[in-house]
């Protein structure tokens, strides 16, 4: 395998995100990929531009390329610049601050993607969904390897490259080239499981890091919700409604006119909207429900009483039969299993 890379050192835009206060560890990045490239035997050619001539010489030989077409970093300020994300898990001052980050993983990264934390006794759990299952097959796993090789990658960055990680885990089939796992996350790696995730011991969410700047830390936080909030939203009375019922779950048992009150319009151009959607509040009501219910299930501190009153069900029993009609499974035998 060889890397052609037009300039003469590889990384030129991570080394561009790099310079200022709190970001210098970005750099390293670049350090350690090429490192890895060189134990795994990865040729880089450095200073090369690629033609379509030499695109067409390697096709004719038999050869797979792959183009990457790179870009070109903008001038940037405070309020938007893209080490942004970066500044926030480097000044972190403990994991559980960086892990904050998973928060904006949907809007500001991948709006397919969540991360979500859980914490089981000694144990702390990072697990990866994606809201469609299709973008995460079992034959191209890539997504979620990718995704975990990063988390590892600032994790031990954070910590200290001895960093305790316990197991991590794959929904998809062991691949023929299994053996090579354990040995690149550095960690035991197990195929075939209820979910992916990352385990780890739940002490190391409190520890101090020594790249800690919690100034630092708070202006990045700050800088990224601005840019989360310009993000434009899903349009669409269904959003809309999503967005409320979200933001208060209370909205859950109290029908349609108080929902259509805390959107701003009258409930019967409300029902009229979402008719033309093609769609019906009833429809739109048990979506949410059923995804906080899930959020809401993935926190061992919450008991089933507790859920049903905050979803606006009449009692356990009348969430029981709408979950159980959502997913094919009571609540309390979808939390033992983990989830999806």
């Amino acid at each position: 395998v060889s890397v052609h890379e037009r300039n003469q050192e590889p990384g030129a835009l991570v080394r561009d995100w790099s310079v200022g206060a709190g970001r210098e560890p970005l750099a390293a990045i670049v350090g350690w990929l090429s490192s890895e490239c060189e134990r795994l035997g990865v040729k880089l050619e450095l200073g090369h531009e690629v033609t379509g001539e030499d695109i067409a010489a390697w096709r004719r030989d038999g050869d797979g390329v792959v183009v990457a077409t790179g870009s070109r970093p903008r001038p940037v300020d405070d309020a938007d610049g893209p080490g942004d994300l970066e500044a926030f898990l480097t000044t972190s001052p403990t994991l559980r601050e960086a892990t904050g980050i998973f928060d904006w993983v949907r809007e500001l990264i991948n709006p397919m993607l969540t991360v979500t934390l859980h914490e089981h006794g000694d144990t702390a759990v990072l697990a990866l969904r994606f809201a469609d299952p299709s973008a995460d097959p079992p034959t191209r796993p890539w997504l979620s390897e990718a995704m975990f090789a990063s988390i590892l990658k600032f994790g031990r960055m954070l910590v200290g490259d001895d960093a305790p990680f316990t197991v991590l885990r794959f929904r998809h089939p062991p691949p023929p080239h299994a053996a090579a796992y354990e040995p690149f996350f550095r960690v035991p790696v197990r195929f075939n499981e209820a979910q992916h995730a990352l385990e780890y011991p739940r002490r190391l969410l409190d520890l101090p890091l020594s790249g800690g700047y919690p100034a630092l830390h708070e202006q990045a936080r700050q800088r990224i919700e601005r840019r989360a909030r310009a993000v434009p939203r899903r349009s669409g009375v269904v959003a809309e409604i999503e967005r409320a019922l979200a933001h208060r779950p209370a909205l859950l048992g109290a029908g349609i006119d108080a929902v259509a009150d805390e959107i701003g319009l009258h409930p019967r151009t409300l029902q009229r909207r979402l008719t033309d959607a093609g769609t019906s509040f009833g429809a739109v009501q048990a979506q949410a429900r059923r995804q906080l219910a899930e959020r809401y299930l993935a926190d061992a501190t919450l008991d089933i009483e507790t859920i049903s009153e905050r979803l606006g069900f009449s009692d356990r029993r009348s969430f029981t039969r709408a979950f159980t009609r959502w997913t094919g499974e009571t609540p309390s035998a979808w939390r033992a299993r983990g989830g999806d």
